[in-house]
């Protein structure tokens, strides 16, 4: 297994910076119509659903790019046993998974509130408590996040143990 393939694991304020970037730039080329009530209405969902494709994908990625100990060979389970601890590695693994079933949910209820909404200052009131329930959530999955990229670097140290097949020699017997 080739560790070094793992790319590094962005920290929350560097995931929050290219989520929100993206849906800056999405938003851009955007053109909408309608009355102005639609477009707030419009722009604030499809920002809140670019951020959370953006997070998701990535968290997601970062989830699968690591090795999944219990299918590593023995030489593997037992360097990491050594170097990290798996039960903090595994749950690491497992907060980015939490963290992606919680944004997706939030993007769900936000956008359903917002589209409910009558009034432009209580859409901009929804997207700001969105923005700030997906950043509380990064912020919270941070040590993870910063304990996975430390894991990255670790394996990154370990062998590249290629598994290969040997033929073990047997004694044959000589016709008698």
């Amino acid at each position: 297994m080739n560790f070094e393939k793992i790319p590094p694991v962005e920290n929350n304020k560097q995931l929050i910076d290219i989520a929100f970037r993206r849906a800056r730039e999405h938003l851009a080329q955007k053109k909408l119509s309608g009355d102005q009530l639609t477009k707030i209405k419009t722009l604030e969902t499809s920002k809140i659903d670019v951020i959370k494709d953006v997070l998701c994908s990535r968290l997601t990625k970062v989830s699968l790019t690591f090795p999944y100990i219990d299918n590593l060979n023995i030489f593997y389970q037992k360097l990491f046993a050594v170097t990290i601890d798996i039960p903090a590695f595994k749950k690491s693994v497992a907060s980015l998974t939490w963290a992606t079933t919680k944004i997706k949910q939030f993007q769900k209820i936000y956008n359903s509130k917002i589209n409910r909404a009558s009034q432009a200052q209580l859409i901009r009131q929804y997207s700001a408590e969105c923005y700030g329930r997906i950043s509380s959530i990064l912020k919270q999955i941070n040590p993870q996040l910063l304990y996975l990229e430390e894991c990255r670097r670790i394996m990154r140290t370990y062998p590249d143990i290629k598994e290969m097949y040997t033929a073990s020699p047997t004694l044959a017997k000589a016709p008698s």
